[in-house]
Order: C-alpha cells, then sequence, then structure tokens
C-alpha cells in the first residue's frame, strides 16, 4: 500500500512540471523555402478573402515592389469594396527559386464573386505568376503578370499588370 501511495505522488509530481502542447509554439514541419512562400500566399489569399487590407499588404514589400505600390493598394481597397468574394480555390503548378532572394510562382486559380454595382454572380479563372522576395520576416509579393486574380476593378492596375511573367524579372 504504501508503494503505491509513494507511485501516485511521484506520478502527479512528475506531471505538474511536464509540458503541454500548448505550452509551446507551433513551427511548421517543412521550413524550406518553397513552403514558406506557400504560406505568405495563402496569408495574401486569406487576407483578401477577410478583406484585410492591413494584413494583405503586409504581404507585399513597399519598397521592392515592381509596379505602382499605390495603384495595386487601391486596386485592392476597390475590390474590397464593390465585390463580395464567395469562393477563391487555387493550385500551385511551378516555383521557380531565381537566386537566394527570389522565388517565382505559378498559380491557377478559379474565383466566384459577386459585382456589388452590377448585381450580378461572376466567375473567373486563370492563371497568375507571382514574384516574392525574401525579407527578414517572411516572403513579400513584389511582382505578378498574367490573369487578374485580383485588384481588376480598378482600370489603372489593369493597364499596369504585365501579360507575361517576362515583364517582371
Amino acid at each position: 500500500m504504501r508503494n503505491i501511495i509513494w507511485m501516485l505522488l511521484f506520478v502527479t509530481v512528475s506531471l505538474s512540471f511536464a509540458e503541454t502542447a500548448s505550452d509551446k509554439s507551433i513551427k511548421p514541419l517543412d521550413t524550406s523555402r518553397e513552403e514558406l512562400v506557400k504560406e505568405s500566399f495563402r496569408a495574401l489569399v486569406s487576407a483578401y478573402l477577410d478583406k484585410d487590407i492591413d494584413s494583405f499588404m503586409s504581404y507585399v514589400s513597399e519598397s521592392k515592389f515592381q509596379q505602382d505600390y499605390m495603384t495595386f493598394d487601391d486596386a485592392i481597397r476597390e475590390d474590397f469594396r464593390v465585390y463580395n468574394l464567395f469562393n477563391l480555390d487555387y493550385w500551385f503548378e511551378q516555383i521557380i527559386p531565381d537566386g537566394e532572394q527570389l522565388i517565382y510562382m505559378k498559380v491557377r486559380w478559379e474565383k466566384e464573386y459577386e459585382s456589388i454595382k452590377r448585381n450580378r454572380l461572376l466567375q473567373k479563372s486563370g492563371s497568375s505568376w507571382f514574384l516574392f522576395v525574401k525579407s527578414r520576416d517572411g516572403y513579400k509579393l513584389i511582382g505578378m503578370a498574367g490573369a487578374m486574380m485580383w485588384g481588376d476593378s480598378r482600370k489603372e492596375w489593369v493597364q499596369e499588370r504585365p501579360i507575361s511573367s517576362r515583364k517582371i524579372r
């Protein structure tokens, strides 16, 4: 009986000093450059779906953006005002590192949204290239080409966007 009491006391004391899963910060298993870029892209999509301009633009490098940053910012804000996005599906088709700092990502996507101005349900799909640069807090978007995944509510941004990925090199 005495041994059982000592065992219970030992187990209780040892469990009180154990760490739980909630005590540890969560770290992804795959920390490759490709996976980190995918995470940045997923965060952009999530912020776009939530219409969170601050979060969205935090994944865009203002200093290194190769196109007109202010026009892009205006285009995203306009999207949030005139579209209700219902669905945005995407598939990573290619991820191509370019040196130590840059990564190109080709994404095929489909979206369903409502235009508030026209009161119509719209569908759009396409393939787009995104260029990311490594920064101290992850990867940031610095260029886009191809089909217009977001920002197509502003003519100025539509005219700014290159069709070919060669123009974002």
